[in-house]
């Protein structure tokens, strides 16, 4: 089983984002391939606004060759699942990728996760699940391991927690919260995939002590 953990623009580039150095560390620990793509390092034109930047969504989207390159590198590791995170200010960009990542491969996996995916931000979970299988509500550490073990062993996807996705009749439907995660038993953050020097804060790396808001 692989895994792709993609990370698009438009969003504050001092340091690698955090979330997907974690969930490397838990798929990889499970035995899962795992590898982190960071194309917003990539994409240095604008700055992340709370609402998104409006002209960095209109230059990438009027640059197909732009997002094809992303996609054509996505599937250079063939995977089984391609794991996207969501912001307010990066969904339409997400979007463009994901929608042509389906038509390169039909049976790709593709699920969102990210602080967006919250009951409270309903709209940005039907979204979501235009153009993507599943969105992961809270921590995905476990669920990640949890959703690749479903998909080797061909399993229902309904059958695991945390999950929004579309019921027969079109409508989004949460399968439940899981247990707690215990933050002892979670791993330290892989930085393997990341060039350090790419980034304005190239000696320093993001650290998290608890979690929660």
């Amino acid at each position: 089983m692989r895994v792709v953990l993609v990370f698009a623009p438009v969003f504050d580039i001092r340091t690698p984002y955090l979330g997907l150095p974690y969930l490397k560390s838990s798929l990889e620990r499970a035995g899962v391939y795992c590898k982190c793509l960071d194309f917003n390092i990539r994409y240095g034109e604008a700055t992340a606004a709370i609402q998104g930047d409006r002209a960095a969504e209109q230059d990438i989207a009027s640059r197909p060759e732009l997002v094809d390159a992303w996609v054509d590198e996505i599937c250079s590791h063939r995977p089984d699942i391609v794991g996207f995170t969501v912001f307010v200010f990066n969904e339409r960009t997400v979007r463009l990728i994901a929608l042509r990542l389906r038509e390169r491969l039909p049976g790709v996996l593709i699920v969102c996760g990210g602080p967006t995916i919250v009951r409270e931000h309903f709209n940005h979970i039907e979204y979501c699940l235009s153009f993507a299988d599943c969105a992961v509500d809270g921590e995905a550490e476990s669920v990640m391991v949890e959703i690749a073990r479903a998909r080797e062993q061909g399993k229902d996807l309904r059958e695991l927690r945390q999950l929004w996705m579309l019921d027969p009749n079109g409508k989004p439907v949460f399968s439940g919260h899981g247990v707690q995660q215990d933050l002892n038993t979670i791993l330290p953050p892989d930085f393997s995939d990341y060039r350090l020097a790419d980034y304005a804060s190239e000696r320093r790396l993001p650290m998290l002590f608890s979690r929660g808001c």
